[in-house]
């Protein structure tokens, strides 16, 4: 059975191990290990982590398969959003499943999830980076209605790598 609850900052913890595993798991394989150490030390630390929990525009979700931590969700609103000039939308920052749960509806369910906030705070479009070598991601975000727009730099350690800006409008 899933489970979807808002993340609390009493869930720090588990927040930064599911955030921390499922970055490996995404990305170590195509990525050095300097690259690697560095973003998780800069952007998944305990203070960091904390800085963005206790941002009021920012929420997390956790989701379980049973009492299972599997996959968590950031979104960004108004101002932390790391794009600008978006104030008319939601930015999914993060959206990451472990392996073992993948390709049993989990990150379908965040997205409905992202998509149900998105509407009800009436807001005109949902964007996101994905990493343009991403092609499963890709695919996914285009299943759900996402196009791309353009594109920015992200920062992986001392590797500037493209993400591609992807959009769904309402």
């Amino acid at each position: 059975m899933l489970r979807i609850t808002k993340a609390e900052l009493f869930n720090l913890e588990a927040l930064r191990e599911i955030s921390i595993s499922t970055f490996v798991q995404s990305f170590a394989h195509s990525n050095s290990d300097e690259d690697m150490s560095v973003y998780l030390e800069n952007n998944l630390s305990v203070s960091k982590l904390n800085e963005e929990l206790n941002n009021p525009h920012s929420i997390f979700f956790l989701a379980y398969i049973e009492n299972e931590l599997a996959a968590y969700l950031k979104l960004n609103l108004g101002e932390a959003q790391t794009e600008r000039d978006n104030s008319d939308s939601l930015e999914i920052e993060r959206i990451y499943v472990l392996n073992q749960f993948k390709e049993i509806g989990i990150g379908k369910k965040l997205m409905e999830k992202a998509i149900a906030i998105a509407q009800q705070n009436h807001l005109k479009y949902i964007w996101l980076g994905v990493w343009e070598k991403n092609t499963e991601a890709i695919a996914f975000y285009r299943k759900h209605g996402f196009k791309a727009i353009g594109n920015h730099l992200f920062m992986l350690g001392k590797d500037a790598q493209v993400d591609i800006i992807m959009r769904l409008n309402f």
